[in-house]
């Protein structure tokens, strides 16, 4: 199944350190066994400033013979990317992953209760970012649905952002 879609995409980012880290590596934080689970948007880490931003694109929704479902549209200015080409992949194991290919290129790992190592491409280089998923939630159907995922990012060590990402897919 390969349809043509509408993608409604809603980021929220809640920032914990300053919005732009310095090019230098920070020091590793050990966190103890089970802490990582509570990281998120609370009053141990007070959030610094937050954003939201929306975008509609219009793209194609696959079925895969292997069960897992693939969303793919290019992105814009609004999030930051254009030219880019993203791709969610949800696997019927449940993980999502994103891709981002064209000016920036990335590579992320949602898996809930997990933390993967992934690549993330800025104008500055590839820093190496720790993907820690909080929540991850799909109804996807063939007429659509929604994927939810809310997760932490650590960047070089430091505890930098939480976010929220919703999209909601509406095949035609």
């Amino acid at each position: 199944m390969k349809k043509t879609c509408r993608i409604d995409v809603t980021s929220t980012r809640y920032f914990h350190v300053a919005d732009k880290l310095p090019s230098f590596c920070f020091e590793e934080e050990e966190w103890e066994d089970g802490e990582a689970d509570d990281y998120g948007v609370n009053e141990d880490f007070p959030v610094k400033s937050s954003s939201t931003s929306t975008l509609t694109a219009y793209g194609l929704f696959t079925r895969e013979k292997d069960g897992s479902w693939r969303v793919s549209y290019e992105d814009s200015e609004i999030t930051g990317m254009k030219g880019c080409m993203t791709t969610f992949c949800l696997a019927p194991t449940g993980m999502l992953i994103l891709l981002r290919r064209g000016e920036l290129r990335t590579c992320m790992a949602f898996e809930r209760g997990a933390r993967h190592l992934c690549d993330y491409g800025t104008e500055n280089g590839f820093p190496p970012v720790v993907v820690h998923t909080h929540r991850l939630e799909s109804d996807l159907n063939e007429a659509g649905g929604r994927l939810f995922v809310e997760y932490s990012l650590e960047i070089r060590g430091t505890r930098a952002e939480h976010n929220e990402l919703l999209i909601e897919i509406t095949a035609r």
